[in-house]
């Protein structure tokens, strides 16, 4: 589920097509895929957190929106870069990858980590992927969570 739930956000954002609904947060719009829902308990207007309807394999996608980090164009996208790096690093028995540079369908620079983490308890190792969009003004973070990874979608 990781590559579609992250098509569905990270290459989503910004200006939605008519015919898809579109949640918005900050200056982002993106769409989910079907039957995925918001905890509006536990969303704020720079924080929404999103699960299937059905989640048998523990997934959840967290949608955050904060203030770009330094100059956009320079300082921002290293320094960026470098907090998304050490922010996945702090996790229990954490095993990730370099951060990767990338740019959404909408020309906007894109910088994701992907990899395992072992949260204390846990019987399996969780998977996580966490996306930044970064925009002049403002990051999106597109944070998935999940107990397994789906396989068959991870293309």
């Amino acid at each position: 589920m990781r590559t579609l739930a992250l098509v569905a956000l990270v290459c989503a954002c910004g200006t939605p097509d008519a015919a898809e609904p579109a949640s918005r947060i900050g200056g982002f719009s993106y769409t989910l895929p079907d039957h995925w829902a918001q905890d509006t308990a536990r969303s704020t207007a720079t924080s929404s957190l999103w699960a299937p309807e059905q989640n048998t394999r523990g997934e959840t996608l967290v949608i955050r929106v904060t203030p770009s980090a330094g100059d956009f164009k320079t300082r921002g996208r290293q320094l960026s870069r470098t907090l998304l790096a050490s922010a996945v690093r702090g996790l229990p028995g954490e095993q990730f990858g370099p951060v990767a540079e990338l740019t959404t369908r909408h020309g906007l620079p894109e910088l994701r980590i992907e990899g395992h983490f072992a949260p204390t308890g846990a019987v399996q190792p969780y998977v996580r992927i966490h996306a930044l969009v970064l925009a002049p003004d403002q990051t999106l973070h597109v944070i998935y969570t999940a107990k397994t990874g789906d396989a068959a979608l991870a293309g």
